[in-house]
Protein backbone atom coordinates (compact mmCIF):
# COMPACT_ATOMS: atom_id res chain seq x y z
CA UNK A 1 0.00 0.00 0.00
CA UNK A 2 1.72 3.45 -1.00
CA UNK A 3 1.25 5.97 1.64
CA UNK A 4 2.21 9.53 0.35
CA UNK A 5 3.40 13.18 1.94
CA UNK A 6 0.27 15.49 1.58
CA UNK A 7 -0.07 19.17 1.88
CA UNK A 8 -3.47 20.61 2.88
CA UNK A 9 -4.65 24.24 1.89
CA UNK A 10 -7.14 25.87 4.00
CA UNK A 11 -8.19 29.32 2.39
CA UNK A 12 -9.28 31.23 5.28
CA UNK A 13 -11.17 34.79 5.99
CA UNK A 14 -13.46 35.71 9.13
CA UNK A 15 -13.58 31.99 10.30
CA UNK A 16 -12.61 31.90 14.12
CA UNK A 17 -15.32 30.30 15.14
CA UNK A 18 -14.66 27.42 12.52
CA UNK A 19 -10.77 27.18 12.15
CA UNK A 20 -10.13 24.78 15.29
CA UNK A 21 -13.00 22.44 14.44
CA UNK A 22 -11.54 21.76 10.72
CA UNK A 23 -8.18 21.55 11.80
CA UNK A 24 -8.94 19.65 14.84
CA UNK A 25 -10.78 17.16 12.71
CA UNK A 26 -8.33 17.31 9.78
CA UNK A 27 -5.77 16.25 12.06
CA UNK A 28 -7.32 13.48 13.72
CA UNK A 29 -8.83 11.73 10.14
CA UNK A 30 -5.02 12.11 9.20
CA UNK A 31 -3.76 10.40 11.80
CA UNK A 32 -6.12 7.63 11.42
CA UNK A 33 -5.40 7.46 7.67
CA UNK A 34 -2.78 4.19 6.32
CA UNK A 35 -2.27 6.59 3.29
CA UNK A 36 -0.69 9.57 5.13
CA UNK A 37 3.16 8.93 6.03
CA UNK A 38 3.42 12.73 6.48
CA UNK A 39 1.57 15.98 6.30
CA UNK A 40 1.41 19.95 6.32
CA UNK A 41 -1.11 22.01 6.81
CA UNK A 42 -1.29 25.93 5.41
CA UNK A 43 -3.69 28.27 6.82
CA UNK A 44 -4.26 30.74 3.64
CA UNK A 45 -5.37 33.62 5.94
CA UNK A 46 -6.98 36.17 3.62
CA UNK A 47 -6.83 39.40 6.06
CA UNK A 48 -9.24 38.42 8.50
CA UNK A 49 -10.75 40.67 10.73
CA UNK A 50 -11.71 38.51 13.29
CA UNK A 51 -9.60 35.78 16.20
CA UNK A 52 -8.99 33.56 13.40
CA UNK A 53 -5.24 34.04 13.50
CA UNK A 54 -5.30 33.94 17.41
CA UNK A 55 -6.81 30.62 16.82
CA UNK A 56 -4.48 29.14 15.00
CA UNK A 57 -1.67 30.18 16.70
CA UNK A 58 -3.29 27.94 19.48
CA UNK A 59 -3.04 24.99 17.56
CA UNK A 60 0.16 23.41 19.05
CA UNK A 61 1.50 21.54 15.92
CA UNK A 62 4.33 22.34 14.08
CA UNK A 63 3.21 20.86 11.42
CA UNK A 64 0.25 23.56 11.19
CA UNK A 65 1.94 27.33 9.36
CA UNK A 66 -0.18 30.08 8.44
CA UNK A 67 0.56 32.23 5.14
CA UNK A 68 -0.91 35.87 5.72
CA UNK A 69 -0.37 38.31 2.75
CA UNK A 70 -0.46 42.07 3.91
CA UNK A 71 -3.26 42.97 2.06
CA UNK A 72 -6.49 41.15 1.37
CA UNK A 73 -5.36 39.28 -1.78
CA UNK A 74 -8.57 37.00 -2.95
CA UNK A 75 -9.03 33.10 -3.01
CA UNK A 76 -7.35 32.64 -5.84
CA UNK A 77 -4.14 34.63 -5.59
CA UNK A 78 -4.35 32.73 -1.49
CA UNK A 79 -4.70 29.44 -3.31
CA UNK A 80 -1.61 30.30 -5.54
CA UNK A 81 0.57 31.58 -2.67
CA UNK A 82 -0.26 28.37 -1.10
CA UNK A 83 1.00 26.29 -4.27
CA UNK A 84 4.16 27.89 -4.54
CA UNK A 85 4.67 27.48 -0.67
CA UNK A 86 4.08 23.62 -0.69
CA UNK A 87 7.48 21.56 -0.39
CA UNK A 88 8.67 19.71 -3.85
CA UNK A 89 8.98 16.74 -2.00
CA UNK A 90 5.29 16.55 -1.32
CA UNK A 91 3.43 13.91 -3.29
CA UNK A 92 -0.32 15.65 -3.29
CA UNK A 93 -2.00 18.75 -2.59
CA UNK A 94 -5.44 18.53 -1.05
CA UNK A 95 -7.86 22.19 -0.45
CA UNK A 96 -10.19 22.19 1.91
CA UNK A 97 -12.59 25.30 3.18
CA UNK A 98 -12.84 26.62 6.27
CA UNK A 99 -16.51 26.66 7.49
CA UNK A 100 -16.66 23.29 8.57
CA UNK A 101 -18.90 21.89 5.66
CA UNK A 102 -16.53 19.72 3.85
CA UNK A 103 -16.07 16.36 5.70
CA UNK A 104 -12.02 15.58 6.06
CA UNK A 105 -12.86 11.70 6.98
CA UNK A 106 -13.24 11.43 2.90
CA UNK A 107 -9.17 12.17 2.48
CA UNK A 108 -8.87 8.35 1.89
CA UNK A 109 -11.06 8.23 -0.71
CA UNK A 110 -9.55 10.93 -2.71
CA UNK A 111 -6.32 9.05 -2.96
CA UNK A 112 -7.85 5.85 -3.61
CA UNK A 113 -9.71 7.87 -6.91
CA UNK A 114 -6.14 9.55 -7.44
CA UNK A 115 -4.15 5.58 -7.73
CA UNK A 116 -7.28 4.92 -10.09
CA UNK A 117 -4.98 6.92 -12.82
CA UNK A 118 -6.70 10.45 -12.27
CA UNK A 119 -4.57 13.50 -11.54
CA UNK A 120 -7.02 15.53 -10.22
CA UNK A 121 -10.47 14.48 -8.26
CA UNK A 122 -12.88 16.71 -6.90
CA UNK A 123 -15.21 16.48 -4.29
CA UNK A 124 -19.50 16.03 -5.34
CA UNK A 125 -21.31 17.45 -2.93
CA UNK A 126 -24.27 14.99 -3.81
CA UNK A 127 -25.95 16.00 -0.78
CA UNK A 128 -25.03 19.69 -0.66
CA UNK A 129 -27.06 21.47 2.87
CA UNK A 130 -26.85 24.59 1.17
CA UNK A 131 -29.83 27.49 0.16
CA UNK A 132 -32.00 26.87 -2.34
CA UNK A 133 -30.46 30.11 -3.96
CA UNK A 134 -27.19 28.35 -3.54
CA UNK A 135 -27.61 25.43 -5.11
CA UNK A 136 -29.29 26.80 -8.30
CA UNK A 137 -26.34 28.80 -8.84
CA UNK A 138 -24.23 26.20 -8.34
CA UNK A 139 -26.15 24.24 -10.81
CA UNK A 140 -26.43 26.85 -13.87
CA UNK A 141 -22.30 26.93 -12.75
CA UNK A 142 -21.54 23.42 -14.10
CA UNK A 143 -24.11 23.58 -16.28
CA UNK A 144 -22.36 27.02 -18.49
CA UNK A 145 -18.91 25.28 -17.34
CA UNK A 146 -19.68 21.66 -18.70
CA UNK A 147 -21.07 22.96 -21.85
CA UNK A 148 -18.46 25.53 -22.73
CA UNK A 149 -15.35 23.54 -21.97
CA UNK A 150 -16.57 19.82 -22.47
CA UNK A 151 -16.60 18.51 -18.89
CA UNK A 152 -18.70 16.36 -17.00
CA UNK A 153 -18.30 17.12 -13.30
CA UNK A 154 -21.15 18.00 -11.00
CA UNK A 155 -19.35 20.36 -8.90
CA UNK A 156 -16.73 21.95 -10.54
CA UNK A 157 -16.17 24.79 -7.81
CA UNK A 158 -16.01 22.43 -4.37
CA UNK A 159 -13.12 23.58 -2.22
CA UNK A 160 -12.82 19.97 -1.06
CA UNK A 161 -10.38 18.76 -4.27
CA UNK A 162 -6.69 16.49 -4.08
CA UNK A 163 -4.40 16.67 -6.84
CA UNK A 164 -0.59 15.46 -7.79
CA UNK A 165 1.92 18.29 -6.95
CA UNK A 166 2.22 18.70 -11.11
CA UNK A 167 -1.14 20.02 -11.41
CA UNK A 168 -0.93 22.41 -8.58
CA UNK A 169 2.67 23.46 -9.85
CA UNK A 170 0.74 24.27 -13.23
CA UNK A 171 -1.95 26.05 -12.19
CA UNK A 172 -0.97 29.61 -11.93
CA UNK A 173 -4.38 31.27 -10.58
CA UNK A 174 -5.40 35.21 -10.83
CA UNK A 175 -8.45 36.54 -9.42
CA UNK A 176 -11.47 34.34 -9.78
CA UNK A 177 -9.48 31.40 -11.62
CA UNK A 178 -9.90 28.79 -8.53
CA UNK A 179 -13.54 28.51 -10.02
CA UNK A 180 -11.86 27.11 -13.26
CA UNK A 181 -9.30 24.69 -11.93
CA UNK A 182 -10.64 21.40 -13.51
CA UNK A 183 -10.66 23.06 -16.59
CA UNK A 184 -7.30 24.50 -16.92
CA UNK A 185 -5.61 21.44 -15.62
CA UNK A 186 -8.09 19.30 -17.98
CA UNK A 187 -6.19 21.46 -20.87
CA UNK A 188 -2.63 21.34 -19.52
CA UNK A 189 -3.52 17.67 -20.18
CA UNK A 190 -4.26 16.35 -16.66
CA UNK A 191 -7.02 13.71 -15.64
CA UNK A 192 -9.66 14.83 -13.54
CA UNK A 193 -12.34 12.89 -11.92
CA UNK A 194 -14.55 13.01 -8.89
CA UNK A 195 -15.66 11.74 -5.92
CA UNK A 196 -19.21 11.38 -3.77
CA UNK A 197 -18.48 13.32 -0.45
CA UNK A 198 -20.23 14.60 2.39
CA UNK A 199 -20.99 18.15 2.84
CA UNK A 200 -22.51 19.62 6.15
CA UNK A 201 -24.67 21.97 6.84
CA UNK A 202 -22.74 25.55 7.91
CA UNK A 203 -23.39 26.34 11.82
CA UNK A 204 -21.28 29.25 12.37
CA UNK A 205 -20.18 32.34 10.32
CA UNK A 206 -21.84 33.16 6.59
CA UNK A 207 -21.28 32.56 3.20
CA UNK A 208 -18.60 34.84 1.23
CA UNK A 209 -20.91 34.94 -1.82
CA UNK A 210 -22.38 37.69 -3.11
CA UNK A 211 -23.14 39.54 -6.34
CA UNK A 212 -19.68 41.01 -6.63
CA UNK A 213 -18.31 37.14 -6.78
CA UNK A 214 -20.44 36.56 -9.87
CA UNK A 215 -19.22 39.71 -11.53
CA UNK A 216 -15.81 38.30 -11.08
CA UNK A 217 -16.88 35.17 -12.61
CA UNK A 218 -18.37 36.44 -15.43
CA UNK A 219 -14.62 38.38 -16.13
CA UNK A 220 -12.83 35.05 -15.36
CA UNK A 221 -14.95 32.98 -17.62
CA UNK A 222 -13.94 35.26 -20.29
CA UNK A 223 -10.41 34.95 -19.50
CA UNK A 224 -10.44 31.23 -19.07
CA UNK A 225 -12.05 30.90 -22.34
CA UNK A 226 -9.61 32.57 -24.27
CA UNK A 227 -6.86 30.95 -22.63
CA UNK A 228 -8.10 27.78 -23.73
CA UNK A 229 -8.61 29.17 -26.94
CA UNK A 230 -5.11 30.00 -27.23
CA UNK A 231 -3.66 26.63 -26.32
CA UNK A 232 -5.67 24.58 -28.52
CA UNK A 233 -4.56 27.33 -31.34
CA UNK A 234 -0.55 26.82 -30.19
CA UNK A 235 -1.68 23.03 -30.20
CA UNK A 236 -1.39 22.34 -26.55
CA UNK A 237 -3.35 19.56 -24.75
Amino acid sequence: MNKYKVAFLIPTFNEEKTIFLVIDELICNINKSSRIKDYIIYVLNDGSKDNTLSVVNSINNKRVKILTPIHKMGQSYMLDLGFKNVPNDIDLVFTIDADNQDDSSFINDFINKIEDGYDLVIGYKYNRMDSKKKIFESRLYNFIINKTFNTNLHDQNNGFKCMKKPVSDSLHLKNGYHRFISVLSKHNGFKVGEIKVNHRRRCYGKSKYGWGRVFNFIIAYIKVFLLVKIIHKKGGK
